[in-house]
């Protein structure tokens, strides 16, 4: 979990004696506390580190348009997927393989509802300890830059505002492998972790690990515990990542479209049932269904789907 701190959150009451105050107050509220579901005001934490998905054969299997996301400053397309379940990011394939990069730098965008935070991440690589020389992996890291708050407005100057890790899918999740059409739906719980999870469906192959059709959205589970677990009970409206007033328990749109949250064409819908705990801090799987409007003919139409928790 983390929180954000930088400069701007101390002050110097007497510049002679160079003693620094937190302002928790203030500029530490304002950049961590936040309301969740209309509630109080009040620190919320976020998870900083991510899984990878290798997205650079995906297709569209809806529309004409380019399979692969566009990044936010239009600088290229995206052939590597992150996904936290507080948010999603996209960037570069790092070079190598899975567990094994080159060191290359490529860029990374972490998507916000209104935007982009802009980073640069580096594969997963091998280190070795000096003292002992033994060798080691290490995940892939990722840093985000901010503007240094020390400089006046318009100043120049970009500061790490955040460094976390990832691990790529082949190597952090075991698929459950019982749908047909080799399709998965994995859920990813917030750091609220209050069962309503972001979402990815897939189609992998089970021998090479290419993922060939991808989906985002998000999963509601908060009406699909056991005690109503055949409901069908649509949810209140939330947003997804600033995209409309969701009601359905499961939304998605193609990855293609994630990186700009005006565009919610071909958004597939469908409900959950028969979650696997009375807590949905503890759910580990669970079954869905999917409607038949805009469903790519790859994906099952009903199965199980998994959440990614220990």
């Amino acid at each position: 979990m983390t929180v954000r701190l930088d400069d701007s959150m101390f002050t110097v009451p007497d510049p002679n004696n160079g003693d620094y105050v937190f302002d928790a107050n203030q500029q530490f509220e304002t950049a961590n506390y936040s309301s969740v579901n209309g509630g109080p005001l009040e620190m919320n934490g976020f998870l900083s580190d991510y899984v990878m998905f290798d997205i650079t054969n995906i297709t569209n299997p809806v529309s004409t348009d380019p399979a692969r996301p566009v990044f936010p400053d239009s600088s290229g397309s995206a052939t590597a997927l992150f996904v936290n379940g507080d948010n999603f990011a996209i960037g570069i394939l790092p070079p190598g393989t899975p567990n094994q990069g080159d060191g290359t730098v490529e860029p990374f965008y972490a998507l916000t509802p209104i935007g982009y935070v802009l980073g640069s991440q580096v594969g997963p690589r091998t280190g070795i300890n000096p003292n002992t020389g033994q060798a080691s992996l290490i995940p892939g890291t990722y840093s985000l830059v901010q503007p240094n708050p020390t400089q006046p407005l318009g100043g120049p100057g970009m500061i790490t505002a955040l460094v976390g890790t990832y691990k790529g899918f082949a190597s952090t999740i075991v698929s459950v492998g019982e749908n047909p059409q080799h399709f998965e739906i994995i859920a990813f719980p917030s750091s609220q972790d209050n069962g309503i999870d972001d979402c990815i469906m897939f189609n992998v192959d089970p021998n090479t690990g290419i993922i060939s059709t991808m989906y985002f959205g998000q999963i509601d589970m908060t009406q699909a515990s056991p005690t109503k677990r055949n409901t069908k009970t649509k949810t209140a409206p939330r947003k997804v990542h600033g995209r409309g007033n969701v009601t359905s328990t499961i939304v998605a749109w193609p990855v293609s479209q994630i990186s700009d949250p005006s565009n919610v064409n071909f958004q597939i819908t469908g409900t959950v049932t028969d979650i696997d705990s009375s807590s949905l801090s503890s759910v580990h799987s669970g079954h869905y269904t999917l409607d038949p409007t805009n469903l790519p003919p790859t994906f099952s139409a009903s199965g199980k789907f998994i959440v990614y928790r220990k």
